[in-house]
């Protein structure tokens, strides 16, 4: 089973997963979590019904009423009760409690049906999961000042479950829960995300140059006729590098990603990838550097391609930025990836022919049975594998669209840049770019590459 069959399964298992969670949602509003945090609800209900409706017994009910929040100096309550509630100002159980004893001595009422309390939403962490039920209610009385108080509206009712403890932590309205509490519940939390690249050429080298330099034509003195004679030889090459991923899917990395508020998290994450570097080479005549004992050697015809084949575990740690609705939003990674000991595979494709000129002979040698002259073709051959002794970090830059259905998963895709530096310096094989002694180390160890990123989220907070 090759490292690609393994990605494909390790994407497929994670989309089955995901098909699990979709399932279970379905499940959610009867199971027994739910049933008890819906209790809360009717409890609130009946106790504001028994203590409000009862002035003559407002301090004997009120600790029953308080009794269903969990923090009752908390301002979690939208002011629904008094002339200043449409400055949208909170308030706490205890001035909701307080504020009906002083301004309704005769009371206040309030309508509801069981039956139309419905559970719309949840939201957990690790250690608890909070509830929202909505609930259409109508309050009406007539305050200590005269007027009257008629308020009929949809209320939202969020319970906080932690073991066996439930709790009213908030009561809010619509506009709260669609533009706050959804949003929290789609990006806040702790989110496992598995990612690859789906792009398979991914940026170019910034070099595509040809080394043509003058034609070899050089006088050389014969011993033993007392004479010169001239030997003439073409010199050129042309070359170019180009960065490319191997195939799509070429590394899989796994991200955990922790998002304290909506709009900012960091994440940090482990994983395999690979990319290509490939040179390719046309050369005619090209005079190599140096004398081989005695004979000039020459590179008389070549076209083929060497390729370094990278890989690396990477370690990326960056901080996230977002912004947008629950469903469709825009997020933007910045951070480091750490290439740990790079292994470079490099091989040859192609053909070439290599041979000598012996001056005192007057002849090219076309091969030799001590020396490396003579016809050389190869097909993906490796000629050498060697792995760094240090690592190396790279900056990462991804502008990320976020596409989440439920907020229990998302899809991510990504373009993404990487600022990469990597070491090509050594020489791996007489053909190779650097024995050729080409002018362009610097470039070759740093680069730009650009790459299509496709990644699946799982909000881990929703698993629980």
């Amino acid at each position: 089973m090759n490292s690609n069959t393994i990605k494909y399964i390790v994407f497929s298992v994670g989309l089955v997963c995901l098909s699990n969670i979709l399932w279970a949602q379905h499940k959610k509003a009867d199971s027994p979590k739910a049933l008890k945090s819906k209790e809360q609800v009717t409890l609130y209900l009946k106790t504001f019904d028994r203590y409000a409706n009862n002035p003559d017994d407002y301090a004997n009910n009120a600790a029953d009423f308080l009794s269903v929040f969990g923090n009752l100096q908390k301002k979690s309550i939208y002011n629904f009760i008094s002339q200043e509630h449409f400055k949208k100002d909170n308030i706490s159980p205890i001035q909701l409690q307080t504020h009906i004893a002083s301004h309704y001595p005769d009371g206040l009422g309030i309508a509801y049906s069981l039956d139309n309390i419905e559970l719309v939403d949840t939201r957990g962490n690790l250690i608890s999961k909070t509830y929202a039920f909505r609930a259409p209610v109508e309050y009406s009385g007539i305050r200590k000042d005269g007027n009257i108080l008629s308020l009929a509206d949809d209320q939202y009712f969020y319970i906080r479950s932690l073991g066996h403890q439930k709790s009213i932590s908030r009561i809010a309205t619509a506009d709260y829960h669609n533009k706050v509490f959804r949003k929290k519940a789609f990006r806040e939390g702790l989110f496992l995300e598995i990612s690859s690249n789906i792009v398979a050429n991914a940026g170019m080298f910034p070099f595509d140059s040809k080394q043509d330099g003058p034609d070899y034509n050089n006088d050389f003195y014969d011993e033993a006729n007392n004479n010169y004679y001239n030997y003439h030889k073409a010199n050129h090459l042309s070359y170019s590098g180009e960065y490319r991923t191997s195939s799509a899917f070429n590394g899989v990395i796994v991200n955990l990603i922790y998002m304290p508020r909506p709009w900012f998290g960091f994440g940090m994450g482990y994983g395999m990838d690979k990319h290509t570097v490939r040179f390719e080479m046309q050369a005619d005549g090209f005079l190599m550097p140096n004398e081989i004992q005695g004979l000039i050697p020459i590179l008389d015809y070549a076209y083929f391609y060497h390729y370094i084949n990278v890989k690396y575990n990477a370690l990326p740690v960056f901080v996230r930025l977002q912004t947008g609705k629950p469903k469709f939003n825009f997020s933007f990674d910045l951070g480091i990836q750490v290439q740990v000991k790079p292994t470079y595979e490099s091989s040859l494709s192609g053909e070439a022919t290599f041979i000598g000129y012996d001056p005192t002979a007057r002849q090219e040698v076309y091969s030799h049975p001590s020396l490396p002259f003579g016809n050389y073709r190869w097909e993906d051959e490796v000629v050498r594998l060697t792995q760094e002794n240090k690592s190396y970090g790279s900056l990462i830059s991804r502008v990320n669209l976020n596409i989440q259905p439920s907020k229990h998963f998302y899809f991510r895709v990504s373009p993404a840049m990487h600022f990469l530096k990597l070491n090509y310096a050594d020489s791996w094989h007489m053909f190779d770019m650097h024995a050729l002694r080409l002018p362009f180390d610097e470039y070759s160890r740093r680069y730009t590459s650009f790459s299509l990123e496709l990644a699946i989220g799982v909000h881990i907070n929703e698993l629980f």
